[in-house]
């Protein structure tokens, strides 16, 4: 009999382990939701927490009304144990075994709800989490997951050493896009940006969406030249898109600023240069990209207009034979 008593006891402290197992899973849950609430914007995340909380917390009293009854019956068997001595009357402890088994076997099952109530829980916050770091109209990581990644990137610089660079591109006349053909072709324009991002940039780059028409590349393993061209090839890819619209094709072309980030370096001051170059940029004519180097931007491809030297004292020679030619 003692070792009955000693496997219940084993038993009940197999489940009460179980049981704070699965309230701490719960209030990381409910920490998650509170976690991600400032990020999506429309639904109440806090109130969301709150009901989170206030279901685990009706979970939690009733598993420990459970597990009470489950202890007191336990206890019970115990004593009677004692009591039995050397008699062979065990009717009463017969009973009170019965009556733990189906305890037991009732708190098993609602621990069993209770896990799949939980996972059920785990989903929707992974939903939750995974929204709020996607930007819903072109698919791409947004803003919040650009400055996690940035912060976690800048970090492993100061680790391990290394080269991280940062463009950002503006798609061009956005604003005529809206205003003229109105404000579906606009996110059409967006939309189709972030698709030819999503085919021209490196496996290991970060291709995020920042706000409103701005976008942003995080290149790990670039240093400014390596990222000046990669700039410049997303560049032409963007500039090869066409959007429709009725009946015609609109060419869409973006400007870039491209800059390389240390490791002791602020997120805030990473956009500023990359911000600087960019509108250089634009002030240069658009649809180019500009370097933030030596603390000022510079071209990364310049544009040259002037007629070599060379090429025009050939091109003056043929144009006197040409008129002596015509003279004769």
């Amino acid at each position: 009999m003692g070792a009955t008593t000693l496997l219940a006891s084993s038993e009940l402290w197999l489940i009460l382990g179980m049981a704070c197992a699965c309230l701490f899973f719960g209030a990381g849950i409910a920490g998650g939701v509170w976690w991600c609430k400032h990020q999506k914007p429309g639904i109440d995340e806090s109130a969301v927490a709150r009901e989170a909380m206030k279901h685990l917390a009706e979970l939690a009293v009733g598993l420990k009304g459970d597990c009470s009854n489950y202890q007191r019956l336990v206890s019970a068997v115990s004593a009677e144990v004692d009591r039995i001595g050397d008699t062979s009357d065990t009717t009463a402890l017969r009973q009170m075994l019965d009556e733990l088994n189906v305890t037991n076997r009732d708190l098993r099952q609602k621990l069993g709800a209770m896990q799949s109530e939980l996972d059920g829980k785990a989903q929707e916050v992974e939903a939750l989490v995974s929204e709020s770091r996607t930007d819903v109209l072109t698919g791409l990581p947004n803003r919040r997951c650009f400055n996690e990644s940035i912060l976690h990137r800048i970090s492993e610089l100061g680790r391990y050493g290394g080269e991280l660079s940062f463009a950002i591109l503006d798609v061009d006349h956005f604003k005529k896009f809206n205003d003229t053909y109105g404000h579906l072709l606009g996110d059409e324009v967006l939309k189709t940006v972030a698709k030819a991002m999503q085919e021209t940039v490196r496996d290991s780059d970060i291709a995020v969406r920042l706000g409103g028409e701005e976008f942003g590349v995080l290149m790990p393993a670039a240093g400014l030249a390596e990222a000046g061209r990669a700039a410049d090839r997303l560049r032409q890819a963007i500039e090869r898109c066409q959007v429709p619209f009725e009946g015609k094709m609109l060419r869409v072309t973006a400007s870039f600023g491209v800059t390389q980030v240390d490791s002791l370096d602020h997120v805030e001051h990473v956009v500023e240069r990359a911000d600087q170059a960019l509108y250089a940029a634009k002030e240069g004519g658009r649809n180019a990209v500009w370097l933030w180097e030596n603390d000022k931007p510079r071209p990364f491809l310049k544009k040259t207009t002037a007629i070599p030297p060379a090429m025009k004292k050939s091109s003056d020679s043929l144009r006197e034979s040409l008129l002596a030619t015509i003279e004769e």
